[in-house]
């Protein structure tokens, strides 16, 4: 996808900002736009806190091969962002890297801190709704959280229930023979519903679900979202992540986090790894993406999966990639 914005002067870039993070800013917070051959490569956010010595700005944003070029916009009052928009445009700049525009957001008025605007500030335009079919925005990062928040109800309780009776069923597993046999369905089970993405039943809910703590299974799965450049799968790794219980959602919830951040979702990536960051901190997989993440790391530089390797940056974007969302 390649939709065209107007960002030549600060009333767009706000209102481009939704669109390009993935959902609005809740004050205080630093909005960062990377931009190369006038393009928006690389595009992230942190959230601000009275007294904050040092902000951890991805590296991404001062690698020349994704950004030559950056937009600085702090949303909240003046007394807290003036000096840590204008403290990061001096350490860019120190960095050799330009920054174009310095930016306050605050009280519905846009104010430059390097003549961008009149000394008054201007109106902060409301949202382009006309972008929203082919650039959806979440009105808040509580509202991308909300993909991966557990299912309530008897859906939810049937789930359990069949994935607990799934797994004393595979606990109970002992021969080769039945654990191989085990893994050979699961795979074409995981193979059945990656190329025909359906809505899954309850049945296939709690195989899946079970079937993803073997190893085997979810390289076949990681592998899989490889072979979907279209992203369709995610719908069926958030369905996993919100059905399982909580010692069961890692391996759903990196495959949705890799998925997403595959097709240059990064904000959705992020909110799934939340899902795990205080069950699962240790889990290689989801280590890497964190760190791609926050690198602000190119999909398109990163190779494919491979079991037992590295999630590493290879190369830089080509010239045409799609701007990828941070956090």
């Amino acid at each position: 996808m390649h939709t065209s914005l107007d960002l030549n002067t600060p009333e767009a870039v706000i209102a481009a900002v939704p669109y390009l993070i993935g959902y609005h800013p809740q004050a205080p917070n630093l909005v960062i736009l990377g931009i190369r051959d006038g393009k928006v490569t690389v595009s992230g956010n942190l959230d601000l806190e009275p007294g904050m010595a040092a902000l951890p700005i991805p590296a991404g944003f001062v690698d020349a091969s994704l950004a030559d070029t950056l937009l600085l916009i702090g949303f909240g009052p003046p007394e807290l962002t003036e000096a840590i928009v204008t403290g990061v445009a001096q350490l860019m700049e120190l960095l050799d890297v330009d920054v174009a525009l310095a930016l306050i957001v605050h009280d519905g008025r846009c104010f430059g801190l390097r003549g961008e605007t009149p000394p008054e500030g201007v109106a902060v335009p409301p949202p382009d709704t006309a972008m929203t079919d082919d650039m959806p925005v979440f009105a808040d990062r509580d509202a991308v959280d909300a993909l991966f928040a557990p299912a309530r109800g008897p859906a939810y309780d049937t789930a359990l229930a069949a994935i607990d009776t799934f797994r004393s069923t595979v606990d109970a597993i002992s021969h080769p023979a039945d654990h191989s046999a085990f893994v050979t369905a699961s795979l074409e089970l995981l193979h059945q519903v990656t190329t025909d993405p359906q809505t899954l039943d309850t049945d296939q809910t709690a195989r899946l679900t079970v079937a993803l703590t073997f190893g085997e299974v979810r390289d076949a799965a990681m592998a899989a979202v490889d072979d979907d450049p279209a992203g369709a799968t995610e719908d069926i790794w958030r369905h996993l992540v919100s059905h399982a219980p909580p010692e069961l959602r890692t391996a759903p919830a990196v495959l949705a986090a890799y998925s997403a951040w595959r097709g240059g979702a990064g904000h959705i990536a992020a909110a799934a790894l939340r899902v795990i960051e205080d069950q699962s901190p240790q889990d290689p997989t989801a280590q890497q993406l964190r760190r791609l993440i926050d690198l602000a790391a190119h999909p398109d530089t990163v190779a494919a999966y491979r079991p037992g390797q590295a999630l590493t940056r290879t190369s830089t974007p080509p010239p045409h990639s799609d701007s990828q969302k941070g956090r």
